[in-house]
């Protein structure tokens, strides 16, 4: 795992990277919730798609506009799958910690971007049992 933090307007931002061969799955938690409201999937040549849990009755979590741009930030440097989780809450937030946000997320993607492309991952040989497609 490897580990990105962000700080600005009272709260944090982190971002913790885990990878499988070529693909990675990034948790992004901060503020005074942090939780897991919002998926992100996307890959180099895909781009990102969100499903966002319900928050409360009526509302759905708001982070993918988060997830999204950190994906969008890392995708030329993605080399497999991406998974962003997402979740992050400041009670009462102003619209300095919300504009905050955003400025955080593009740091923490910027040092992303820059780790994968300094750290590719050779492309594994992967073997199928001969007949697998058939039904």
């Amino acid at each position: 795992m490897k580990q990105f933090i962000a700080n600005a307007a009272g709260y944090q931002i982190t971002a913790e990277l885990n990878r499988a061969s070529q693909d990675v799955a990034i948790f992004l938690t901060g503020g005074d919730v942090p939780h897991y409201g919002v998926t992100t999937v996307l890959t180099a040549t895909q781009a990102p798609e969100s499903y966002r849990f319900a928050s409360r009755p009526g509302h759905h979590h708001e982070e993918y506009v988060l997830t999204e741009r950190l994906g969008k930030l890392i995708q030329p440097a993605l080399q497999g799958n991406c998974t962003i989780i997402g979740g992050v809450h400041v009670n009462n937030i102003s619209r300095e910690q919300m504009k905050a946000a955003y400025t955080m997320v593009n740091q923490l993607g910027a040092e992303i971007k820059q780790w994968l492309l300094e750290n590719p991952v050779d492309k594994p040989v992967e073997m199928f049992a001969q007949g697998s497609h058939q039904a």
